[in-house]
């Protein structure tokens, strides 16, 4: 008996040291990894490293600078934020289901997860301005308006799919990012590809359009337009393209460029907006509209697309998504002045205010200052290739955030300028490929904006069944029970 106690006690003594030892591999690799990405992670003025971790079926847990202790709103934010996302691969190297960073809390003297510790701003809260116009506010009189949130209706470019009444929210990460010594990727170099690129380049060329046309309405926290070529027609500067027919006067409030203009709607079209845009190359371009929002606006106004000689009609519900630029479809134009878009004060909700502002074509180059370092010149960089941070700023979102946070902080904020259908029937899909260590290994995630949404996460499958057997089977089950 004495020596079987005595072989159980040796076995138990050489698995502990195969632990240990297993322990102390996956602490250098974390700290090597760590290491590696210095040059993409925020700068702290004190060395962040792994002293231990232990391992469980549901989560490989790492404990940071044991010997240090925490207040709360002590670390940077966009460094908290970015460690996740950078070490989450050893949840499939560890088979364990996720990844969890903790530190020792200086006031209770425990271990919390490193969110508690993160000196995260308020999320601001969207409130419409009350603008002054002499229109009544009237509900919304049409049956389909949850179509309009982005495009909808007869002869709208917009699908009728499975994933009608839908919105999705795409983060693709990543992207130029000014560090405070200029714009660097959050990503290094490899196997010859940068994954703050290819991340926006496959939801810009592929999962935008999948979703698209399967009827949903989809957002993106970063540049959509692969186009570098941006032509805005603005109704305060005539020579960009600006025209009008019929009464139009000046808004209440400030638009963009300076003014909006305001039409009276009517069940018979009496006044237009013209738009034509000086095209100098042809091709590919989104097209966004911008209004300032209001209670007293319709719901229905028309857009009326000249391309190529070509027409599409789009309709774009004014109520809502105020002050940012709104993308009503892709279409191919080409070069020159023979292209216009006309919007019309034609609706069925007469007697409201019609808003004439301004039309984009194209992504453009960002010449948005980082709004941190306001001191240095923009990225001068193709704007879908900027980050969250810069695109959000584009987008009027009026919080300075770091990064990583800015992503779900934005769509938040943009969805709660929508309609409280759209917030409760939206989806966010986080997509990333987890090549900053070289593994290469896909990772998404997605959860429901709004409090209280689960989270799901992939580490290891392609994309296509992740988009088929998780994110598209939840929306067309309705995802129950958040919606």
């Amino acid at each position: 008996m004495n020596k079987f106690y005595s072989i159980l006690f040796t076995l138990f003594i050489v698995n502990a040291n195969i632990s240990s030892a297993q322990n102390s591999t996956l602490i250098k690799e974390v700290n090597d990894l760590i290491k590696s990405e210095n040059e993409h992670l925020p700068k702290l003025n004190f060395q962040f490293l792994v002293d231990s971790v232990s391992i469980n079926e549901e989560s490989f847990n790492i404990f940071f600078n044991c010997r240090q202790s925490f207040t709360k709103n002590s670390l940077p934010a966009d460094y908290v934020e970015m460690l996740p996302e950078l070490l989450l691969r050893f949840a499939e190297k560890t088979q364990a289901k996720s990844v969890l960073l903790f530190a020792k809390d200086q006031s209770s003297q425990t271990y919390k997860t490193l969110n508690y510790f993160a000196n995260h701003p308020e999320t601001p809260i969207y409130k419409a301005p009350k603008n002054n116009e002499a229109h009544p506010d009237i509900n919304a009189q049409t049956s389909n308006v949850v179509t309009r949130v982005f495009p909808g209706g007869t002869g709208s470019p917009i699908a009728n799919g499975v994933l009608a009444g839908k919105t999705v929210w795409l983060s693709p990460g990543h992207g130029w990012h000014n560090t405070g010594s200029g714009f660097v990727t959050q990503r290094g170099t490899s196997n010859e590809i940068v994954e703050d690129f290819t991340t926006i380049e496959s939801i810009n060329n592929y999962l935008l359009y999948y979703l698209t046309n399967a009827g949903a309405n989809v957002w993106s926290v970063r540049e959509r337009d692969v186009n570098t070529n941006e032509i805005i027609v603005d109704n305060d500067v005539p020579s960009s393209g600006y025209s009008e027919t019929g009464t139009w006067t000046v808004g209440s409030l400030a638009g963009y460029g300076g003014t909006y203009k305001v039409a009276t709607a009517s069940a018979t079209e009496n006044a237009t907006a013209i738009y034509v845009p000086n095209v100098t190359q042809s091709g590919l371009y989104w097209v966004s509209v911008r209004c300032i929002a209001g209670s007293n606006r319709p719901t229905d106004v028309s857009y009326t697309i000249i391309h190529s000689g070509d027409t599409s009609v789009v309709k774009v519900n004014q109520e809502i998504h105020s002050d940012t630029w709104v993308y009503v479809g892709q279409f191919y134009f080409t070069a020159g002045t023979n292209n216009k878009i006309i919007q019309s004060n034609f609706s069925a909700e007469v007697g409201q205010a019609v808003i004439a502002d301004a039309v984009r074509l194209g992504g453009g180059i960002g010449a948005t200052l980082d709004c941190l370092n306001t001191g240095q010149p923009a990225s001068g960089r193709a704007r879908m290739d900027e980050s969250a941070r810069q695109y959000a700023i584009f987008q009027k979102y009026p919080t300075c955030t770091e990064d990583v946070s800015v992503r779900p902080k934005y769509a938040e904020y943009e969805a709660t300028k929508g309609t409280s259908s759209e917030l409760n029937n939206s989806v966010y899909v986080s997509f990333h490929t987890n090549g900053g260590g070289g593994t290469g290994t896909e990772t998404y995630s997605y959860n429901g904006l709004g409090s209280g949404r689960p989270t799901i996460t992939a580490g290891s499958t392609t994309l296509r069944d992740f988009i088929h057997n998780q994110i598209i089977a939840d929306i067309r089950g309705g995802w129950k029970p958040t919606w």
